[in-house]
């Protein structure tokens, strides 16, 4: 059985939505359905497996590179390296990790909540600790 729900999201997420739909031909709570869908399975699959190694990509203005930096500082345990590039006057950083999931988990949220952060995505692989 489907609910209804009414959400608030950003100008510009709208619009860069409304875009998808012209170009996939589906409706804005098919594509909205999907993202939920793919987010739950990430997450479900994120807290099964205790440790990891993955990389996060990260889109942002300069004004927000030191703070950045200032949390990455703060996770140096688990990072085993990061590079950055300047394209169209933003900065593409990608930093490579490897570690116990709850602190990949709480890396990437600190990195997320980052005002201007315009895009930041995990991906992870698990694998079994040998003993």
């Amino acid at each position: 059985m489907a609910e209804r729900i009414t959400m608030t999201i950003q100008k510009n997420l709208l619009e860069d939505l409304e875009e998808c739909i012209k170009e996939s031909n589906k409706s804005r709570s098919e594509i909205i359905r999907e993202a939920l869908i793919d987010y739950i399975k990430k997450y479900e699959w994120l807290h099964q497996i205790g440790s990891r190694a993955g990389e996060i990509t990260l889109i942002y203005p300069l004004n927000v590179h030191k703070k950045v930096l200032d949390i990455e500082n703060r996770y140096r345990n688990i990072i085993l390296t990061s590079v950055s590039y300047m394209v169209n006057n933003e900065f593409l950083r990608v930093i490579v990790l490897k570690g116990p999931k709850e602190d990949i988990i709480k890396l990437t949220e600190n990195l997320k909540s980052i005002n201007d952060i315009k895009y930041a995505k995990l991906s992870t692989v698990g694998f079994e600790n040998k003993k």
